[in-house]
């Protein structure tokens, strides 16, 4: 009897090592359960963190790139609208032909609507429409617009040039089915071509030379992207291989009957791209 008690007192505590045993164990996979969903839930958290921050970033660089858009387009669209106001309408150029500065461009003008001319600049800051000190800018492009009293003065205006003037001399291919007339002289070179009523010039030294065909093929390629004005009756452009800071001698002038505009700038690419612009 004694035996039999102390058999089943050793069996009841045998039972209560197991049960102890089996919580420890179960506290413990608990535990680890716990720390591996903690630590998966501050991965999440950091993953989630981390897109956030992406796509927040992501969304300030694309409002930033159309805020930047919307400079470049919105301030020459203004200073026409004030143009058009003083100027009662009139032909203006749309575009400011500028690769970078647009939200610094500056615009000032004298004139009337008869007789205009528009002076374009970049300055270190944006200013107000026709400001003073604006005139203290050298512009890189100029826009004017002049009345004459009959047709035939102001076609006068316009050295316009046919092929039969270049008869015999050498010819280049300027690609796009245009061919140019080489002529050269006293250290000088001229090429010379007709697109419709317009009539082509680019001019270089001898030591730029080389450039000139190369010049004058960027330019009837960039006219199959930038059309320009249908002169009535002619158009002419006048381009120079050499240019110095400050100089406008890249110019494009064109009839439209009593009426001759002319736009001067800087660079050949943005005389071409501003003209082709006016409307």
């Amino acid at each position: 009897m004694k035996i039999d008690f102390e058999r089943g007192l050793i069996m009841r505590k045998c039972a209560i090592a197991i049960l102890a045993a089996s919580s420890l164990l179960i506290t413990g996979c608990a535990s680890q359960t716990k720390k591996r969903n903690t630590k998966n839930s501050t991965k999440t958290e950091l993953e989630n963190k981390s897109d956030k921050q992406r796509s927040s970033q992501k969304r300030a660089s694309t409002t930033k790139s159309g805020k930047d858009f919307s400079e470049q387009t919105a301030r020459i669209a203004v200073f026409n609208r004030k143009l058009r106001n003083v100027l009662r309408g009139g032909m203006l150029p749309t575009t400011d032909g500028l690769n970078n500065g647009s939200n610094r461009l500056n615009i000032r003008y004298t004139g009337d609507v008869n007789n205009y001319a528009i002076f374009y600049s970049v300055g270190k800051k944006a200013k107000n429409f026709n400001d003073d000190n604006v005139a203290h800018e050298i512009p890189y492009a100029e826009f004017t617009k002049r009345t004459y009293s009959t047709t035939e003065e102001a076609a006068q205006q316009i050295e316009h040039r046919s092929t039969a003037d270049f008869k015999g001399l050498p010819t280049v291919s300027l690609g796009h089915n245009i061919q140019g007339y080489l002529d050269a002289g006293a250290g000088q070179r001229y090429l010379n071509w007709n697109e419709g009523n317009w009539s082509f010039g680019v001019h270089a030294t001898a030591l730029q030379g080389e450039k000139l065909e190369q010049m004058s093929k960027q330019i009837v390629s960039l006219l199959e992207e930038h059309m320009l004005p249908v002169p009535r009756l002619y158009g002419q452009v006048s381009f120079e291989v050499g240019n110095q800071d400050g100089q406008r001698n890249q110019n494009i002038i064109w009839q439209d009957e009593k009426t001759v505009f002319k736009l001067s700038a800087h660079n050949f690419k943005t005389a071409i791209k501003m003209a082709a612009s006016v409307k």
